[in-house]
């Protein structure tokens, strides 16, 4: 028991405590979701068929700025839905910044 004692009391000290979340930007909980299948990959991109729809869900609710060849949005609600796209590459960056902390997260495909 005093052994027991001795680790939990050292391990406070230490400052061994749950991390903090507060301040850090979750950027992993952003999802980026397709409706079809991808039909193939071309330079490292996957390949969708034209009736693809994508979505962004934000789970957290969190504000993040979106950037879909360069149209800035802002990603504030739980989902949105892109759809209507022209066959092309679109890249989708997703930009989260809070308390100087920023990070992104870079999505490419290709519709067919």
């Amino acid at each position: 028991m005093i052994k027991f004692v001795s680790i939990l009391v050292t391990l406070v000290l230490l400052n061994f405590t749950a991390p903090e979340v507060i301040n850090h930007v979750r950027i992993d909980d952003v999802k980026v979701e397709f409706s079809e299948k991808a039909i193939g990959i071309e330079s490292g991109q996957p390949i969708f068929p034209r009736i693809t729809k994508v979505w962004v869900s934000n789970p957290t609710e969190e504000k993040y700025k979106l950037y879909f060849n360069e149209e800035e949005k802002e990603l504030a609600d739980e989902k949105i839905e892109i759809s209507g796209l022209d066959p092309g590459t679109y890249t989708l960056m997703i930009l989260a910044s809070k308390n100087s902390k920023e990070e992104k997260r870079t999505v490419g495909f290709t519709i067919q």
